[in-house]
């Protein structure tokens, strides 16, 4: 699993865009998210953009990985996502679990 962490951003300063000033475009995620997930720009697919009062969150998706990012002031993280999460999970049982017999 990657993690990166980028400090500062170069980009446009992120306390900016989460007050509501400026609001990032999906090529300004691109960027944002490149270094960090290890992909140019352009094989960047940007998801779930949700810009909140202190912090952005966005989905970035590259070569068939998806990366969480956030990020607040000055700087942004990016997590990939761990294996197989995207699949759905297998609905639950509502039958107790049996010991097997002895």
């Amino acid at each position: 699993m990657r993690s990166r962490v980028l400090v500062p951003l170069a980009v446009l300063p992120l306390s900016l865009m989460t007050t509501g000033c400026l609001l990032p475009s999906t090529a300004q995620y691109q960027r944002l998210s490149s270094g960090l997930v290890g992909c140019a720009p352009e094989q960047i697919e940007i998801a779930n953009e949700r810009p909140m009062t202190t912090v952005i969150t966005w989905e970035a998706v590259c070569n068939g990985h998806r990366f969480f990012c956030s990020g607040a002031e000055h700087i942004a993280s990016c997590k990939e996502s761990p294996a197989g999460s995207e699949k759905q999970a297998a609905p639950a049982t509502s039958e107790p679990a049996h010991a097997p017999a002895a």
